[in-house]
């Protein structure tokens, strides 16, 4: 997915109200101004709004290397997201493969 996608995606996500937040124990949570209320999500649509690709990047979850994590970097503002419903979209097809492996290993009757 190139970034003009993404930034459709977390656009639409962020306006729609369509979006959770990653509860993490530390430091991180007084960080992420969105989940504490210090910003809204309008605002942070309207940082993303004036992005371009250069100020975009992306790379496996460390934890989930099947989840893309996306970055924005923009007047030193850092926006990172990730999309669950592409998520489990791979882990489905994943399954599905190899269900469908497994099918042909099977000897027919």
């Amino acid at each position: 997915m190139g970034f003009t996608e993404v930034k459709k995606k977390v656009l639409l996500a962020l306006l729609s109200g369509n979006y959770e937040h990653e509860t993490r124990s530390g430091l991180i949570d007084e960080k992420n101004q969105l989940a504490t209320g210090q910003v809204t999500a309008a605002f942070v649509s309207n940082i993303v709004k004036r992005c371009t690709g250069s100020d975009y990047e992306s790379s496996p979850h460390h934890k989930a290397p099947s989840v893309t994590v996306h970055v924005i970097r923009k007047n030193n503002w850092y926006v990172k997201f990730y999309f669950l419903v592409q998520r489990f979209i791979n882990e489905l097809t994943n399954e599905i493969d190899g269900f469908v492996r497994q099918l042909r290993r099977k000897p027919q009757p």
